[in-house]
């Protein structure tokens, strides 16, 4: 009976104060989805110098563009909103600050961004409606909430192709098995927009404003961590997180034979190194690894101007402001060895630390990185580290799609010649004219003279010429061999025939190694559709990657889009922060 009359008082109190905002049928329907919900949280679990309530957020008129009905169900969430994917949209037009035990804050943390000390950050975009009851229990999230006391200079806002890239590719990473955020839901505003400079070049465009809701164990970064570095800061409040967090994910620290910071930092490092394998072994590019856009349970975090690799590039720069290259595809171990340094002096200076680590760091990450990228690599090709090295190699030299050459080779047995295996894989390799496109952005030319998305498609389409298959061959001609040389004694070794031995491998290699990848040109059209009205390429693009090793099972009829590398009529594109 109580909550019933609060639910009359908001009704009539507040959908009469937002009545220009959105009209009354709407502020009913999100007030119902809030009460429907008030129940499955428990009240936020930090309050004080870590977080700041907020208490105006959200966004007018939220429409639904893709609700993830899975994982609303095992949240429990689903069933609480009699199914209604408005009701989940609703979530995101801040509502819910009027529920009883929760209280939407977002969090305080400082962070080095590329290379130097930024002071205090915060979340400038995000807001926390609560963490859910339950074991494990999840942190809910508005990203695009609106503004926060940490906005600075920002409108506390997303665009749609952000919140939509995340949504695809954060629940793509959680299908193939690596550690990330979860998606719940994207919406979009049916009236307002957003102003984004998207490449920083002075040109301003109106784009629609969205809201991702997402979910995560925790959302607490290193850098939250290097707040031990500004002036004021509370150190009982951040050794309190700490503690916290240890007994929470790090139950092993807790009656460690050592500190527990060593002991935090000592598991941290072995996850993180990790996670980065596994990035590397799918050919992902975080490329904004900053304190602050790391997580200390070692998962996928802030998902901005990432891509995954198409034409291979050890040195793959995904973020166009990213001059250096600090946040290369080659360079995230480099990156997230520097970060773990970071965040152990900050714990030395809260005194949880006994000293910084330094090359201990560094020795223990590359140990565990080397020994989970061995095993990934080794499963995804089927043979020893000499032959990966050598399939590296032959990638770099030739710019070939990373994920369809890795798919390809299920096809390879023994009577696969240099000349057929470069014939399988052809199609999925650079014409000369987009080789010379590749090299001018491996040489960052492009920045200067060709804009953010720089396409050939006024080039002629084109199959390889002779001559270019000759020099393809040189390339492959190494591996080719390598392998097939690995491939005989692995065929000795499992006691079964030829035919059947290469029918099982083929099997094997198709369930390690994925057809679909979130290209960004795929989520480019989707975004751009959805803006239009036509959810149909976002919901045929979800549908692919959610078994993206099955090339049967969808319900797509043409597919061919969704395994093309980038192409003559196709573009290249550059990702940034407005991404």
């Amino acid at each position: 009976r109580s909550l019933k009359l609060q639910f009359l008082y908001f009704i009539e109190i507040y959908c009469k104060e937002v009545v220009t905002q959105m009209t009354l049928v709407a502020c009913i329907a999100a007030l119902t989805a809030a009460v429907l919900l008030s129940d499955l949280f428990e009240p936020s679990p930090e309050e004080g110098y870590l977080t700041t309530p907020i208490i105006k957020f959200g966004m007018k008129d939220p429409q639904p563009v893709i609700v993830n009905e899975n994982w609303l169900q095992k949240l429990g969430f689903w069933e609480a909103l009699n199914a209604d994917s408005q009701a989940v949209a609703e979530l995101s037009n801040g509502v819910t600050k009027h529920l009883r035990g929760l209280r939407p804050f977002s969090r305080r943390y400082a962070g080095t961004q590329f290379g130097y000390f930024s002071g205090v950050l915060g979340d400038g975009r995000a807001v926390s409606l609560g963490v859910t009851k339950g074991s494990p229990a999840l942190e809910i999230q508005l990203k695009g909430g609106g503004l926060t006391p940490f906005s600075r200079r920002g409108d506390g806002r997303c665009t749609l192709l952000s919140c939509i890239r995340e949504y695809i590719s954060s629940e793509y990473m959680n299908r193939i098995g690596i550690l990330t955020t979860r998606a719940i839901a994207v919406a979009v505003s049916g009236s307002e927009t957003v102003k984004r400079d998207v490449v920083y070049n002075g040109n301003f465009h109106l784009v629609p404003m969205a809201t991702i809701i997402r979910s995560s164990q925790s959302f607490i970064r290193f850098g939250t961590f290097e707040l031990a570095h500004v002036d004021g800061h509370d150190a009982e409040a951040l050794t309190l997180l700490l503690d916290t967090i240890i007994k929470q994910y790090y139950p092993s620290c807790v009656d460690s034979s050592i500190s527990k910071g060593d002991c935090f930092i000592q598991e941290l490092t072995v996850k993180s190194a990790k996670l980065v394998a596994s990035w590397q072994a799918v050919g992902f590019t975080h490329a904004v690894l900053n304190t602050d856009n790391v997580s200390v349970l070692g998962i996928t975090i802030d998902f901005g101007p990432f891509s995954f690799m198409e034409y291979f590039d050890n040195g793959h720069i995904a973020n166009y402001i990213d001059d250096e290259g600090m946040y290369s595809f080659n360079n995230q171990r480099v990156a997230m060895v520097f970060n773990l340094r970071k965040l152990s002096k900050a714990l030395v200076k809260l005194g949880v630390l006994k000293r910084a680590g330094g090359v201990d760091i560094a020795a223990a990450f590359n140990k565990a990185f080397d020994e989970e990228y061995h095993r990934l690599m080794g499963d995804k090709v089927s043979t020893s580290q000499p032959v990966v090295d050598s399939l590296l190699k032959a990638l770099q030299r030739s710019s070939c799609d990373y994920t369809l050459t890795l798919r390809s080779l299920g096809k390879v047995t023994m009577s696969t010649s240099t000349e057929s295996f470069v014939d399988l894989i052809s199609p999925y390799c650079p014409t000369p004219h987009q080789r010379i496109l590749l090299d001018m952005r491996r040489e960052r030319i492009t920045k200067q003279y060709i804009s953010y998305q720089y396409c050939s498609s006024s080039i002629p389409s084109s199959p390889l010429a002779t001559d270019a298959k000759a020099d393809l061959a040189s390339h492959w001609e190494p591996f080719v061999k390598k392998y097939k040389k690995s491939l005989l004694l692995e065929v000795a070794a499992s006691g079964m025939s030829p035919d059947t031995f290469f029918k099982h491998r083929q099997v094997r290699l198709n369930e390690t190694n994925p057809m679909f990848v979130p290209r960004n040109r795929l989520l480019r059209e989707a975004s751009d559709a959805a803006a239009a009205g036509d959810l149909s390429p976002l919901m045929d693009l979800a549908d692919v990657l959610s078994d993206p090793f099955d090339s049967f099972t969808s319900k797509i009829r043409d597919i061919r889009k969704f395994v093309s590398p980038p192409g003559d009529s196709s573009c290249l594109e550059l990702t940034s922060c407005g991404s």
